[in-house]
């Protein structure tokens, strides 16, 4: 669906489909979410606090579309995905936006550009990570605590499944 269409419905039931693989026996070890940028932070904040915050779960998006001669998707995926994995062999949990090399607080996120690539900033504090070269960095681990240790506080929390007529795939 358009970002600019997400709803509560539809945030409870991406929730929840993550919850569930993340409580299986042989979870991933990390989730890749691809997200339109109009309700990309909207969504990262809210699973930020209804996700356990064991594995990591990045969202990512794009500015220009794929047929752009400078489309910002691939990279933006591929750092996505780099990061989750670097994420989850560092031990670092939670949900966070993933955008033109960095990583960036779900509680702080925000769009601050229409048609920049480098179109999200965090309203207080650093980035938690970042492409050093194509090697991805994290924060120092006080930076990392401020930044995690607040998530998952509904996680918790009977979301009660909303049927809804859209359909997630696996």
């Amino acid at each position: 669906i358009p970002s600019e269409q997400m709803c509560g419905a539809h945030w409870l039931q991406l929730a929840g489909r993550l919850r569930v693989w993340l409580s299986q026996e042989e979870a991933p070890d990390a989730s890749v979410i691809t997200h339109g940028t109009d309700t990309l932070e909207e969504t990262a904040f809210f699973l930020s606090l209804v996700l356990p915050p064991a594995r990591p779960v990045l969202l990512t998006g794009a500015m220009r579309p794929a047929s752009a001669l400078s489309a910002d998707g691939p990279g933006n995926l591929y750092d996505a995905c780099r990061f989750a994995l670097a994420a989850r062999a560092a031990g670092i949990g939670g949900a966070f936006v993933q955008f033109a090399g960095k990583i960036l607080r779900p509680d702080a996120v925000f769009k601050a550009h229409a048609n920049q690539t480098d179109a999200f900033g965090q309203r207080f504090g650093a980035p938690v990570g970042w492409l050093e070269g194509d090697v991805p960095r994290w924060a120092a681990p006080e930076v990392l605590a401020a930044a995690t240790g607040w998530q998952g506080p509904l996680a918790g929390l009977d979301l009660g499944m909303v049927h809804s007529p859209w359909i997630l795939y696996t």
